[in-house]
């Protein structure tokens, strides 16, 4: 199969599979990496077939959306103190449940950035950038 527009994540292998630690168990996560190079392609493919909506076709379009996530991530959550964007908070949350509804920026008293994401499904994650470098921890979620 050829793929067109394939997420650039996804085109290295360490980091397809470390991003697999954002929704799976660390032991995963190992046992893929383990792996010889001949089964590590067919161990990582064969993860995401049980999520694949269309099973019946070879494209799966739940893990191409995952890693287009991601690929947004490490271009808009990266900080100036040099942070990569997949390792940031906002990262994290952006990959594992994609664009919020509503984002929400305002500052505390201590006129600190405060960025308020909220998801259709009720979610709500907020985080505070402490340094002003663009870093924004989560503050709760």
């Amino acid at each position: 199969m050829k793929w067109y527009d394939k997420p650039h994540s996804l085109r290295n292998r360490e980091t397809a599979v470390k991003l697999l630690k954002f929704i799976d168990e660390e032991e995963t996560y190992k046992y893929i990496t383990d792996a010889d190079e001949q089964k590590f392609d067919s161990l990582f493919f064969n993860y995401w077939k049980p999520y694949d909506p269309t099973p019946d076709d070879s494209y799966n379009e739940l893990m191409d959306e995952y890693y287009k996530r991601a690929d947004y991530a490490a271009m808009n959550f990266s900080s100036i103190s040099g942070k990569p964007g997949l390792e940031s908070d906002r990262g994290k949350i952006y990959i594992k449940f994609g664009k919020p509804v509503n984002i929400e920026r305002t500052s505390n008293e201590n006129g600190k950035m405060i960025e308020i994401w909220e998801y259709a499904n009720q979610k709500k994650f907020s985080f505070i950038d402490e340094k002003g470098t663009g870093e924004f921890n989560l503050m709760n979620g």
